[in-house]
C-alpha cells in the first residue's frame, strides 16, 4: 500500500511552461512523506512521454514544451518492490495516477478489473475510472488523496477520501493547474504568490484552523473532504460525492452493539494489513483503549505506545499502562517535558505549512516519534468523539436548553458572577468552562457550538487585527448546515464537526505529526461503513441525557474497567496554561514583543499585551489566544523573514 506525497502541474494553454527541475524539487521536498521511492512523469506537447528523468539539466527551464507533470514519493508499508512505483499508468499508457493513501477494498477492485498483481492496484483504480467515469471515486474505500490524468480526454481528476484523512492543495493560475500534498511543495512553484488571505486569517483566529476550500494564501485552495475536482480546457469543476447522512433507524441496543463491534472489527482487520511492523496509539482514553483491545485480539502482543507528562492532572500513563496490561500488549511510553516541547515549537511551521492552533499536535508529534522507533504503521483512535458525541460541547447544548429558560435579567447577573470566579490554571477547569459557557448566550446553537471552542471571540478579533475589513465569520458553519439532512440539534453539531474540525484540525494534526516521522497512522473509527452505520443510529445511542459515547460504553461494559469507561474526558493535551507562565514565557515574550508585532503590521500590540498580562497575572486563562498567536508568529517568521 502506498502512503506518499504527490505533486503535479498541468498546462492547458498557459504561457508559463512547466519546468522539470521545479517538479523534481516539489516532489523531493516531500521526502519524509515517502522516503522509500520517488518518481516523475512528463507528457510533452507533442504526446511524447518521459519517466523518471533524474539527470535533469538545470538549464532545461522554460524551453521544454511539457503539457503534464506528475511527481510521487513513496512510503511503502506492504511491498517496496518496483511494481509499486508511481506515477503508474494503465497498460495502454492513456491514463496515469499518483496515489497517497490506502485503498482497503483493493481486493474487490482486483476482482472487478482483473488486475491481480497486488502492487498494481493504483492501475486498478484507473480501470474503475474507465468503467464508471467520475463516479469511480464512490467505489473507493480508504484514506486517500489522488490525481488521475486522462490523456485521451485531456482531463485531470483530483479526489480526497470522505473524511479528509489525506491532504491536497491546489492552485489554478492563468490556465496552469498546480497541486501538491502540502503547501511547502506548492510554494516552490514560481506562479504561487505568498499573499495572506485576510479572510482566512480571521477564520484562523476564530477556529484555530482555516476551513476548506480556503488556505492561508489567497492563491491556493484546499480540496474539501469527500469531494473530487476536474480540470480540463473548460476550467475547474468541483463536486461533492460523500457527506454524513443521518437516518435514525429502529434498532435495539443489543443489536446496535453487536453490529458496531462487528463493523469495528472489520475496520481494524483491514487496517492491520502490512508487512512492516504495526502498533497502536494508546492514551488510556476510551477510544484508543477500544482500538487497542480489538487489535490485540487480532494480533496478540501488539505494540502499544503512550506519552505522559510531569504535571499529574494531564498525565494518563497510569490508565494506558492498565489497559496495556489487560490486553497483554508490548507497551512503550515516555514522558514529555517542557524542555522537549520547547524543542518542537520552532519545527511547527515546517510541519504544518499553514497556521493550525490545535495544541495536541505537540504530544502527537512526540508520540509519533517514539512510535516510529519500533513500527512504521500505527492505528489511531480519532473519530470517536465526532461520531459518538464525546466532546463536552455536545452535552453543553443540553445544559444550555435549561439555562436559556432563565429570564435574561437573571442570566446577566449569573454572567457577572461567573466573570468574578478566580482563575485556576489546569485542564478545562470549572471557571474556564463556566466563562466559556456564558459566552454562548444570545447565539444560535450552531454558532454557540464553535464560540465555546474558539481561540478568540469574534469581537476580540476586531480589536486584535489592524485590518478592519468585515466578513461573515460564520459562513462556513451556515454553508455546511444547509447540507445536513437532520433536524436534530446534536446531529447538526456532529455533522458540522465531521465537515469542519475533524478534517481541518484533528486529521491535519495526525497527518502532519506522523508524516514528519514517516509514520503512517490509520483510523478505524473513520471507516466509511462504520461511520455510515453510526450515523444511522438514534441520537440516544450517542448522547444519552448528558452522557456522551453511550453505545461505546455499553459495548465495552465488563471488558474495560469502569475507571477507563467513565472517567472524566482528558483529551490529548499538554499543561499549556502553566507552561505559558513559566517555561514558555521567554519564547512568548520574544515572539510577541512590541517590535516584532509592530514590524509585521498585522496585529494591534496593545491588545496582545493585554491578553499576555491577564494570563501572567492570573486574571484570565488566555492560553488559547496566546498559543494561537504564537503559532501564527512562528509561521510568519518562517515564511516572511
Amino acid at each position: 500500500m502506498f502512503v506518499c506525497g504527490i505533486v503535479g502541474c498541468i498546462n492547458l494553454g498557459s504561457v508559463y511552461p512547466i519546468q522539470k527541475l521545479i517538479i523534481k524539487r516539489m516532489t523531493n521536498i516531500l521526502h519524509y512523506r515517502g522516503p522509500d521511492d520517488s518518481g516523475c512523469f512528463f507528457e510533452m506537447e507533442d504526446g511524447r512521454i518521459e519517466e523518471d528523468n533524474d539527470n535533469i539539466d538545470k538549464n532545461d527551464g522554460a524551453k521544454i514544451p511539457i503539457k503534464v507533470a506528475l511527481g510521487h514519493r513513496l512510503l511503502s508499508v506492504v511491498d517496496s518492490s518496483i511494481l509499486g512505483h508511481q506515477p503508474m499508468p494503465n497498460k495502454q499508457k492513456t491514463a496515469w495516477i499518483v496515489l497517497d493513501g490506502e485503498i482497503y477494498n483493493y481486493k474487490d477492485l482486483k476482482e472487478e478489473t482483473e488486475i491481480y498483481e497486488f502492487n498494481l492496484y493504483p492501475r486498478a483504480i484507473i480501470s474503475i475510472y474507465e468503467k464508471y467515469g467520475e463516479a469511480f471515486v464512490e467505489k473507493l474505500d480508504g484514506m486517500f488523496a489522488l490525481a488521475l490524468w486522462d490523456r485521451k480526454h485531456e482531463k485531470l481528476i483530483l479526489a480526497r477520501d470522505p473524511i479528509g484523512k489525506k491532504p491536497l492543495y491546489y492552485a489554478e493560475i492563468n490556465k496552469c493547474f498546480i497541486f501538491a500534498s502540502e503547501l511547502k511543495s506548492l510554494l516552490l512553484h514560481p506562479l504561487i504568490q505568498k499573499n495572506i488571505d485576510t479572510h482566512s486569517l480571521r477564520k484562523y483566529l476564530f477556529y484555530g484552523y482555516i476551513p476548506a476550500p480556503h488556505s492561508i494564501f489567497s492563491s491556493v485552495k484546499k480540496l474539501s473532504a469527500g469531494h473530487f475536482l476536474v480540470f480540463d480546457k473548460n476550467g475547474v469543476k468541483i463536486k461533492e460525492y460523500w457527506r454524513p447522512k443521518f437516518s435514525s433507524v429502529k434498532i435495539s441496543e443489543n443489536e446496535a452493539i453487536s453490529n458496531f463491534k462487528s463493523l469495528l472489527l472489520k475496520a481494524i482487520t483491514k487496517r492491520l494489513i502490512s508487512n512492516v511492523p504495526i502498533g497502536v496509539f494508546l492514551s488510556g482514553g476510551i477510544d484508543s483503549s477500544i482500538i487497542s483491545f480489538f487489535a490485540s485480539k487480532l494480533v496478540p502482543g501488539i505494540k502499544t505506545f503512550s506519552i505522559g507528562f510531569t504535571v499529574k492532572e494531564y498525565d494518563e500513563l497510569k490508565f494506558a499502562r492498565k489497559v496495556a496490561k489487560l490486553i497483554g500488549s508490548d507497551h512503550y511510553d515516555e514522558i514529555l517535558s517542557p524542555d522537549k516541547m520547547l524543542e518542537v515549537i520552532p519545527k511547527l511551521p515546517d510541519i504544518l505549512d499553514e497556521p493550525m492552533a490545535d495544541i495536541s499536535i505537540v504530544p502527537t508529534y512526540f508520540l509519533s516519534w517514539i512510535t516510529k522507533k519500533r513500527v512504521t504503521v500505527a492505528l489511531g483512535g480519532d473519530g470517536g468523539d465526532e461520531l459518538f458525541a464525546g466532546y463536552p460541547t455536545y452535552f453543553g447544548h443540553r445544559v444550555f436548553e435549561y439555562y436559556e429558560k432563565i429570564p435574561s435579567f437573571f442570566r446577566k447577573k449569573i454572567a457577572k458572577i461567573v466573570d468574578l470566579l478566580p482563575t485556576k490554571l489546569g485542564y478545562y477547569t470549572f471557571d474556564y468552562k463556566a466563562k466559556r459557557f456564558i459566552t454562548g448566550d444570545n447565539f444560535l446553537p450552531w454558532i454557540r457550538h464553535y464560540i465555546w471552542s474558539s481561540c478568540f471571540q469574534h469581537n476580540e478579533i476586531d480589536e486584535l487585527l489592524i485590518d478592519r475589513s468585515k466578513i461573515n465569520l460564520f459562513e462556513d458553519i451556515e454553508i455546511y448546515l444547509e447540507k445536513c439532512n437532520s433536524l436534530d440539534l446534536i446531529e447538526k453539531m456532529l455533522f458540522l464537526d465531521m465537515k469542519l474540525s475533524a478534517p481541518e484540525a484533528a486529521l491535519v494534526k495526525v497527518d502532519r505529526a506522523s508524516m514528519a516521522h514517516s509514520l503512517e497512522v490509520r483510523e478505524p473509527f473513520l471507516d466509511k461503513a462504520l461511520m455510515e452505520f453510526i450515523n444511522s443510529l438514534p441520537i440516544r445511542y450517542k448522547l444519552h441525557g448528558i452522557t456522551g459515547k453511550y453505545l461505546l460504553k455499553r459495548a465495552m461494559k465488563g471488558i474495560l474497567s469502569n475507571e477507563i469507561l467513565h472517567r472524566k474526558k482528558q483529551g490529548f493535551s499538554v499543561p499549556i496554561s502553566k507552561w505559558i507562565r513559566k517555561e514558555l514565557k521567554c519564547l512568548i515574550n520574544e515572539r510577541l514583543c512590541k517590535s516584532e508585532v509592530e514590524k509585521d503590521g498585522i496585529f494591534n500590540y496593545n491588545f496582545i499585551e493585554k491578553i499576555k498580562d491577564e494570563h501572567f497575572s492570573l486574571k484570565k486563562d488566555n492560553w488559547k489566544s496566546i498559543w494561537t498567536l504564537l503559532i501564527f508568529q512562528q509561521w510568519y517568521k518562517k515564511y516572511y523573514s
